[in-house]
C-alpha cells in the first residue's frame, strides 16, 4: 500500500533515453516521474513504497506506444471492444495506443469514432499507483489498461490499386465534406489519418487535416518522389508501414529499370518518419536495415499492425470488417479463404526483440522505436522516455521479453501472476 508521502520507487535496471542504468531507480508521485538515478542515491528520496526489480534479466522500460493496431487477443479495435482491447494490451507493456480502422463504410467510421471518443473518456480515468487488498487503485477503482490516445483512420481515402488487404468498395477518392464530418464527429479524437497522397484532392485534404491538428500518414500509395514532396510540403509527416505500401509491379519503369516509389521517397525525406512491421514476414530484415540506415534511430517507429488473434494461440478469428482470418505462429495473419496477408500477430515486445536481434541494437536504443519515437510522432511530449517530468508509464520485461508489470500514469494496470 502506498504510504502518506505518495512516493513510489521502482528499483532495477532502468532504460534511460541514452543509456541503461544497471543498478538504477525511478521515483514518481501523482503519476509523474520525479527523479531517475543510481540506487546509491536513493537515500535522499523519501519513498513510501518500493517495488524491487533488481533481479537478473528484469528491465524497466518506458511504456510502449502502438500507433497502428486493428486488434489483439479476442478483441477488435472497433465494435464496442476498444476498452477491452486497452486492458488486453497492458499485458504486453503497452501504455498507450491508437485503435486503427480500415476498410469501413462512411457510417461505420462515424460510429467507430464515437466509440473511440467514449472509450477514451472511460479509460482515461486511471489514478495513482497503489492497491488495496482487493487489487483496486487508491481511489477504489480497478485499473483500466493502456491509454487510448485517439483514433488512427487508415482510410477511407486510399488508392484502390494499392489498397492491399482492404475491400475495394470501401476505399475512395478524397472528399473534404466527408472528412469534415469525421473530424466533427470525433471531437478531437482523430490523431492520425493514412491516405494516398496522389489521389485528386489529397493535397488540399492534407492541409485541412493539419489545420485541425491531425498527423497525416502517407500510405497504400503509388506516389513517386514529386507527389511525396508535395504532400510533405502540405503537412504530411509520416509514412505508413514501410515496404508494404505499393504493389511492386507498379515500380517498373521499363524492362530492367525500376523507378522510386513512396517508400524510397519517404526514406530520403528528412521531414518524414516511417513505421515498420518487424515480424520478418511483412518485410525482410535486410529491408528494415536499409530503412534504419536511411532514417536513423530517431526516424523509425515499430508498429504491430496486429489483428484479433495476436498474442494468442493459433486459431480462427474475425476482422473488424467481418472477414475471417487465421493465425499461425511464425507467420502473419491471413484471410482464411484466400491466404492473403492482411496483418501481423506481433506484440510490441516481440517486435522490439526481433529488431534488436536483426540490427544488433542495444535495448535502450530499440526502446526509442516503441516508446519515444511514436510519442514524438503524436506530439505526446509528456511520454515516451524515463526522465523527470514525464508520465509514470512503464513496461517491466524479463529476459525473454515477457511483460512482468505495466504501469500507466502511476497505476499498476497489469501484473503477471
Amino acid at each position: 500500500m502506498v504510504g502518506d508521502t505518495g512516493y513510489v520507487v521502482l528499483r532495477g535496471r532502468v532504460i534511460c533515453p541514452d543509456k541503461a542504468l544497471e543498478d538504477g531507480y525511478v521515483a514518481f508521485e501523482d503519476g509523474i516521474i520525479q527523479s531517475v538515478g543510481k540506487s546509491s542515491e536513493l537515500g535522499r528520496w523519501p519513498a513510501a513504497e518500493y517495488i524491487d526489480f533488481s533481479r537478473p534479466g528484469y528491465t524497466i522500460f518506458p511504456g510502449f506506444i502502438d500507433i497502428h493496431i486493428h486488434g489483439a487477443g479476442y478483441y477488435q479495435a472497433a465494435h464496442g471492444q476498444v476498452a477491452k482491447l486497452a486492458r488486453f494490451l497492458a499485458r504486453f507493456g503497452v501504455t498507450g495506443f491508437l485503435p486503427t480502422l480500415a476498410s469501413a463504410t462512411r457510417q461505420e467510421y462515424l460510429e467507430w469514432l464515437h466509440e473511440v471518443k467514449a472509450a477514451m473518456a472511460q479509460v482515461a480515468q486511471v489514478g495513482q499507483v497503489g492497491r488495496d487488498s482487493a487489487g483496486r487503485g487508491r481511489d477504489g477503482r480497478g485499473a483500466e489498461g493502456a491509454r487510448i490516445l485517439g483514433a488512427h483512420m487508415e482510410g477511407p481515402f486510399i488508392n484502390r490499386l494499392s489498397r492491399g488487404g482492404m475491400m475495394e468498395e470501401r476505399v475512395r477518392e478524397p472528399d473534404l465534406e466527408e472528412c469534415e464530418e469525421y473530424v466533427d464527429a470525433a471531437g478531437g479524437a482523430i490523431r492520425l489519418m493514412t491516405l494516398s497522397p496522389e489521389l485528386p484532392g489529397a493535397i488540399d485534404l492534407i492541409r485541412y487535416l493539419r489545420s485541425r491538428g491531425i498527423v497525416v500518414s502517407m500510405g497504400h500509395s503509388l506516389a513517386g518522389p514529386e507527389v511525396v514532396a508535395a504532400a510533405v510540403g502540405a503537412g504530411a509527416s509520416h509514412c505508413c508501414h514501410i515496404f508494404n505500401n505499393c504493389p511492386y509491379d507498379n515500380l517498373r519503369k521499363e524492362p530492367g529499370v525500376r523507378r522510386p516509389g513512396i517508400d524510397e521517397a519517404a526514406l530520403v525525406n528528412p521531414g518524414v518518419t516511417v513505421e515498420a512491421i518487424a515480424d520478418g514476414i511483412h518485410v525482410d530484415p535486410l529491408m528494415l536495415e536499409l530503412a534504419l540506415r536511411s532514417k536513423g534511430l530517431s526516424g523509425m517507429v515499430l508498429i504491430t499492425d496486429a489483428l484479433p488473434g495476436a498474442g494468442l494461440d493459433d486459431g480462427i478469428y474475425e476482422m473488424p470488417d467481418g472477414r475471417v482470418i487465421k493465425t499461425r505462429k511464425g507467420d502473419g495473419i491471413r484471410l482464411k479463404d484466400t491466404g492473403a496477408l492482411v496483418g501481423s500477430g506481433l506484440t510490441l515486445p516481440l517486435a522490439m526483440r526481433n529488431f534488436m536481434q536483426w540490427m544488433g541494437l542495444r535495448d535502450w536504443e530499440a526502446a526509442q522505436l516503441v516508446s519515444g519515437n511514436p510519442a514524438r510522432v503524436l506530439g505526446e511530449a509528456d511520454s515516451g522516455f524515463i526522465e523527470p517530468g514525464k508520465r509514470a508509464d512503464f513496461a517491466v520485461l524479463d529476459k525473454d521479453f515477457n511483460c512482468v508489470m505495466t504501469i500507466v500514469g502511476g497505476e499498476i494496470v497489469y501484473e503477471r501472476g
